[in-house]
């Protein structure tokens, strides 16, 4: 679990400012264009746990990864992903798969997490 968390990214730092205008927001459900499978995630700077400022393309380098949300700790569903995602997190390194988690929440509450997880 400490690998999983530990490459949660904070977003809240993020500078959203990153190369996407505000037209460029979905304005209706209808609008939403996930990325798909095969499509780069954008440049973005992020804030690792360990409050260290990295371009998410440089954590993804090209390896094939799980991008996960994590609400927080708050979240019984976001819970309930990470446990599920630990219980295959083995099978998913065979298949060279990295768990990268995304949060708003505080380095401080993610290490809480952490603590609760081990």
């Amino acid at each position: 679990m400490l690998r999983i968390i530990t490459t949660i990214t904070l977003l809240c730092s993020l500078s959203f400012a990153l190369s996407v205008d505000a037209k460029r927001i979905a304005e209706s459900a209808n609008d939403i264009r996930p990325l798909l499978n095969g499509q780069q995630v954008p440049s973005v700077m992020v804030t690792t746990i360990e409050n260290r400022k990295v371009d998410l393309l440089s954590i993804i380098n090209d390896k094939k990864t799980i991008l996960f949300f994590y609400r927080g700790g708050w979240c019984p569903f976001c819970n309930t992903q990470m446990g599920q995602l630990k219980a295959i997190e083995d099978e998913l390194k065979v298949l060279d798969f990295q768990l990268i988690g995304v949060s708003t929440d505080s380095s401080e509450d993610l290490k809480k997490v952490l603590k609760t997880e081990d």
